[in-house]
């Protein structure tokens, strides 16, 4: 049985091999499917300014075995903000395997290659890569409130030495006073702290 993926709201993509031949193969493969191949690249260290370039929605790896210096130009692509990763390898160890995926190769096709696994690939890819993002945002944002919340606690402290007041009394005081200034209290919280740093430096 013949299946048929259909993926219309994915058509940009950069493909990148070092071996012309086998990167030419990829490319027909691609646009027979109906995806629109922004870049055909042979240096993984064209990668991130080519996709600086040319936003892809996704970038294939033909490799065939993903090494050190293409794994860090995928580490850097990704920290920088990146898109989905799919790895085509046709000789990888379990162990260089994991490595790409630590980088942030989101899903892998071994050597079989078809126009319907690689739709396949490039879909999962799409959908690991937004699940990695959103994980990140979250435990960025989990971060965020958590230094935010050592802020608010170090100028509640403050304020209860300084004045003699208990904890609810001191909370109530930073949010009135970030309400009158229109001013997040995480914010009012710093400016207190920071001028009694200031304070014990003078």
């Amino acid at each position: 049985m013949q299946i048929d993926l259909k993926l219309p709201m994915l058509q940009r993509i950069i493909v990148l091999d070092d071996i012309a031949s086998r990167r030419q193969m990829l490319v027909g493969l691609l646009e027979k499917q109906g995806v629109t191949v922004l870049a055909a690249i042979g240096d993984s260290g064209l990668l991130a300014a080519s996709v600086a370039e040319h936003a892809p929605q996704a970038v294939i790896i033909s490799t065939t075995t993903p090494d050190a210096g293409l794994l860090a130009q995928v580490d850097r692509l990704q920290a920088s903000g990146g898109c989905p990763i799919v790895l085509l390898s046709g000789n990888s160890t379990s162990d260089e395997l994991r490595s790409a995926v630590d980088a942030g190769v989101n899903a892998v096709i071994f050597v079989g290659l078809n126009g319907n696994n690689l739709r396949s690939a490039i879909d999962l890819a799409v959908a690991d890569f937004a699940q990695s993002k959103s994980l990140r945002s979250r435990a960025a944002d989990a971060e965020r409130a958590l230094q935010e919340r050592k802020v608010i606690e170090r100028a509640k402290g403050r304020l209860m030495k300084q004045r003699h007041i208990d904890e609810a009394v001191a909370y109530d005081l930073l949010r009135r006073r970030a309400m009158a200034q229109g001013r997040r209290l995480v914010d009012v919280a710093q400016m207190i702290n920071d001028a009694a740093e200031m304070l014990i430096d003078a």
